[in-house]
């Protein structure tokens, strides 16, 4: 009986022992392939930690590339805030300022982007997430690469499509690929990397209302505007003596700084093209902007200088810098006279100048002044001002409808088929005929019943339909469908240039003390 309590209790202990050995050397102990062990970590670790050493930032797309630095104290144009005391500026626009926002943005998103699930290793693929290698022409991806002063590589990284989600609350997934590396992943974060210098740059050159604007001096082509506000509207002061003006186009003068935002900007080493002509805009409170414009091809580069009353801040960040504008804004910075004339509405003949008419003969006859017809189809039937009562001849003037000899009646041809009489603004002028003939449709002239009124003519007060085509001479000169809109094409705005960091934490992003340590250490590296 002991023996089989030995025996027992030895292969009790065996089976312990078989099953101890097989679980320590079974599949438990077998290493998890690469792709497993990355699955749900951040692909930059630390990187919060390294960013203060960070002194060059490669942006790469399609073979070219852009180049974002700190910028150094004497070139930091009004302190725009970034990475040391001067900011960060784009070397391929000599440093000018870059959106703090949009570098703080992708700083943090390159900080939080976690790796999701692996996806294609094979190189024929790479183009279908986009991160195919970004020095090839032509391709769709992004490569952005941090290095610090020595030019030691801190983080690099391939940056491909954005992951479409159908459902709606779900975190923002991107492809990418770490370069060297054969294996592409999904990863999980919001990450925009733009290659493209324009979208970078800081567009808002001066925001000044038209309201704080009490004068405007225009040197264009050896004459000088002076134009002054009077009950909060631009109006000519020099010269005295001008044609009339469109008020919408001086409103557009007094509003040409007020949210001014570039296309382009170079340094201002040389000029970048003919110069066109120079203003200067003065508020009521003491301040001047002087603008120098010049033209290349179509494009209209200006050159800005700040003085007067609390200028030096906007004075230090517009100095050194010519900005690339859009061609129309020629019209609001360095005017001309005739560019501010009022424009004539479409297929509208200019209005004829005022001359006196020939003056009737008898004493009903009118001395008002004439206004010649133009030619071509008109209405018919409108009593010219000044003409004889309808249906009657005054003392010593001709009927309706006939000519007095050597003379014209009122509202009626004359010997040249010239009508006399003046044009009311937006009215139609009276269809006649020749003297001696009948106009079709018409009575004989001096045939008029009792009681009505003469062929040709309208009884007052009223309106003959008209035929053919008329011709409207616009009231006052003004087009009928108002001021044609000239507006500045805002590439830029102020609440591009606010920092933004990512917001609350959707399902499944990073952990908010996680995410607030980032934040807070991209914000002191790019805002100290």
């Amino acid at each position: 009986m002991h023996a089989n309590l030995r025996r027992n209790l030895i292969l009790f202990l065996a089976g312990l022992l078989v099953a101890f050995i097989g679980w320590r050397v079974g599949p438990g102990s077998v290493p998890a392939p690469s792709s497993e062990v990355g699955r749900g970590r951040l692909v930059f670790p630390g990187l919060a930690a390294k960013l203060p050493a960070v002194t060059r930032i490669a942006i790469e797309s399609a073979g070219k590339t852009i180049v974002l630095r700190p910028r150094p104290l004497q070139s930091q144009g009004g302190g725009q805030g970034g990475a040391g005391v001067g900011g960060w500026g784009l070397e391929e626009r000599g440093l000018y300022p870059v959106r703090t926002d949009k570098l703080r943005a992708m700083l943090s998103g390159l900080t939080l982007l976690r790796q999701v699930s692996p996806r294609t290793a094979d190189p024929r693929l790479y183009s279908r997430i986009g991160v195919e290698d970004p020095a090839a022409a032509g391709g769709a991806s992004t490569g952005v690469s941090l290095f610090d002063a020595g030019g030691k590589l801190v983080a690099a990284l391939i940056v491909g499509h954005q992951r479409v989600r159908a459902a709606g609350g779900l975190p923002d997934e991107i492809y990418i690929r770490r370069p060297g590396h054969r294996r592409s992943w999904l990863a999980q974060g919001a990450l925009t990397v733009d290659a493209d210098p324009q979208l970078w740059l800081q567009r808002g050159i001066v925001d000044i209302a038209r309201d704080r604007i009490a004068s405007v001096t225009v040197h264009r082509d050896a004459t000088t505007l002076r134009f002054v506000a009077r009950a909060g509207k631009l109006v000519l002061a020099s010269p005295k003596t001008h044609p009339p003006l469109d008020a919408y186009k001086l409103d557009d003068l007094a509003g040409a700084l007020q949210a001014l935002t570039l296309e382009d900007v170079a340094p201002a080493s040389t000029e970048p093209g003919k110069p066109v002509g120079s203003s200067v805009f003065r508020t009521s409170d003491g301040l001047a902007i002087t603008v120098r414009a010049f033209r290349d091809g179509a494009d209209l580069w200006a050159q800005f200088e700040a003085s007067g009353k609390g200028a030096a801040p906007l004075a230090a960040r517009l100095r050194g810098w010519t900005y690339r504008l859009g061609g129309w804004m020629e019209r609001q910075l360095v005017p001309t006279l005739a560019e501010l004339a009022p424009t004539p509405p479409a297929g509208a003949a200019p209005i004829p100048p005022a001359s006196a008419g020939p003056a009737a003969a008898g004493p009903a006859a009118a001395t008002a002044p004439a206004a010649t017809t133009p030619k071509g189809p008109t209405s018919q039937g409108s009593a010219a001002p000044g003409s004889a009562a309808p249906g009657s001849a005054a003392p010593g003037s001709a009927a309706p409808g006939s000519a007095a000899p050597g003379s014209a009646a009122p509202g009626s041809a004359g010997p040249s088929g010239t009508v006399h009489g003046t044009a009311t603004p937006g009215t139609t002028m009276p269809k006649t005929t020749a003297p001696g003939t009948t106009a079709p449709g018409t009575t004989a002239p001096g045939t008029t019943a009792p009681g009505t009124t003469a062929p040709g003519t309208t009884a007052p007060g009223t309106t003959a339909p008209a035929t053919g085509t008329p011709r409207t001479v616009p009231p006052n000169g003004k087009a009928p469908n108002g001021k044609a809109i000239q507006g500045k094409a805002k590439i830029g705005s102020r609440s591009m240039e606010a920092a933004a960091l990512p917001g609350a934490p959707s399902a499944g992003s990073p952990a908010p003390a996680e995410a607030a340590a980032a934040a807070a250490a991209v914000a002191s590296y790019t805002g100290r």
